[in-house]
């Protein structure tokens, strides 16, 4: 099983994880011959700076801050959307917010652990589950092309604050 779990909820790591992260990031693109334009750059570093999922406005708004100049929407879209064919941001379509995805190589299907109190999101990729599914959709003749799944609790931080 993979998870970025503590990275999520210990802020102590959270810095190295970026770094590596857009370095991962860099190094996909050359690999794909994509262009990791500056403006796809600083929407990527925006996203996994925040420890919470951001939605494609919240971006918009971060990123003029950061720019000094208004910033279209249908900009932010389309830079997202590069991010996501690469595999480097996830949507999490309960929330309509997107977050830094920690495993961009990794074949798995992922869940999802959403706390309801700090809203942080961590990724869990487990090949005991998606084999499960994989034997559950194949039992049903069902074709699984992909698979995604939110779960909403209360991380132990929050868990921990409430017991304070």
């Amino acid at each position: 099983m993979l998870t970025n779990y503590s990275l999520v909820f210990q802020e102590s790591n959270r810095q190295k994880s970026i770094v590596a992260a857009i370095k991962h990031a860099e190094s996909l693109c050359m690999a794909e011959n994509q262009n990791f334009t500056a403006l796809r750059r600083l929407v990527f570093e925006i996203i996994w700076e925040n420890s919470v999922p951001l939605g494609a406005y919240e971006v918009k708004s971060i990123l003029s801050r950061k720019t000094n100049k208004s910033v279209d929407p249908p900009t932010v879209y389309r830079a997202i959307e590069f991010l996501m064919r690469l595999g480097l941001v996830t949507k999490i379509s309960a929330l309509n917010a997107f977050i830094g995805c920690p495993f961009p190589s990794s074949n798995r299907s992922n869940f999802f652990m959403i706390c309801n109190e700090c809203k942080r999101v961590a990724e869990v990729s487990s090949s005991e589950v998606d084999n499960e599914i994989k034997s559950i959709a194949g039992r049903l003749s069902f074709a699984s092309e992909r698979q995604q799944i939110e779960i909403f609790g209360t991380c132990v931080s929050c868990k921990t604050d409430k017991l304070i």
